[in-house]
């Protein structure tokens, strides 16, 4: 029906016996007390002991508000949508909608300082680049202030990366954001960016498939892969793999602006065209 439930399933993977299955009903749930709930009962059935730092877990939030929680979890959907400027712009509206129910939720600043750090693009945005860039920076040293994390960390090596040009200081804002958490994708995806403008090109593209396999439905993380094979003047590798999401996927900008660059890059002008004009009449 119109309700929402989640299923959590434990396999033993030596013989494939359930070892537990249990349906929640999530419109009766508060999702702060179900984070505690799922990492005690997951815990606790795979015969685990929390201890130290592993045991502030279950008391540790990001944010005490569960509204707050929500709103940032949306605006996170919209920007990693990102087809066109209207998804950051929703991105802002939600990350602001979190910001003033909780000031104090760091990860709403580091949504706040990513998307304006593309506002100034002409994908995305119609920002002066001072203008965005001023905000980005505000939003990103709020998010560190308040919390060392990944996304704060990995906010920060964007702007150095993306508007300071400051190469060594970004290589180190992402180093620190990948130790502190190396499951955090995004920030293997700027750090690949980065590797591409230093002229490192095979570590680009390591560290564009790791932003991949750890996002693997977003298109983005996909496109990300295919530029690095650009950047990395592997032509031929960049045209078949961006063919076969553009079969599955024909009206993602982000393949079709891509593509179009790497058939011109293989002199085929006239295949340019024809992606392009295609990019065109999607978002004008």
């Amino acid at each position: 029906g119109n309700g929402l439930k989640l299923r959590l399933v434990l396999i033993n993977t030596m013989d494939g016996q359930k070892t537990w299955d249990e349906t929640i009903d999530l419109d009766t749930r508060n999702v702060l007390t179900l984070q505690d709930y799922i990492i005690r009962e997951v815990t606790e059935r795979l015969g685990l002991w929390l201890i130290g730092k592993e045991k502030q877990l279950t008391g540790k939030r990001q944010t005490g508000d569960e509204e707050a929680l929500k709103l940032y979890m949306r605006g996170r959907h919209f920007f990693a949508l990102r087809r066109d400027g209207k998804n950051v712009l929703t991105a802002i509206d939600f990350f602001e909608k979190a910001r003033d129910r909780d000031p104090t939720f760091a990860k709403t600043y580091s949504g706040l300082a990513d998307a304006y750090a593309l506002m100034s693009t002409i994908t995305y945005g119609n920002m002066t680049t001072k203008q965005a860039m001023d905000r980005a920076h505000w939003a990103a040293r709020q998010a560190l202030e308040l919390e060392e994390s990944a996304e704060a960390r990995t906010s920060m090596g964007v702007l150095r990366l993306r508007y300071d040009w400051e190469w060594e200081k970004a290589e180190e804002e992402f180093k620190k954001a990948i130790a502190l958490d190396p499951e955090y994708p995004q920030a293997h995806y700027w750090y690949a960016n980065l590797l591409a403008i230093l002229r490192r090109p095979e570590e680009a593209i390591s560290e564009s498939i790791v932003a991949k396999d750890l996002d693997p439905y977003s298109t983005l993380a996909e496109m990300n892969y295919g530029r690095a094979l650009y950047y990395s003047r592997r032509f031929d590798e960049a045209e078949v793999y961006f063919q076969s999401l553009l079969v599955r996927s024909p009206d993602v900008p982000q393949f079709l602006n891509i593509m179009g660059l790497v058939q011109l890059q293989k002199n085929n002008v006239q295949g340019a065209i024809v992606t392009l004009e295609k990019l065109h009449s999607l978002n004008p």
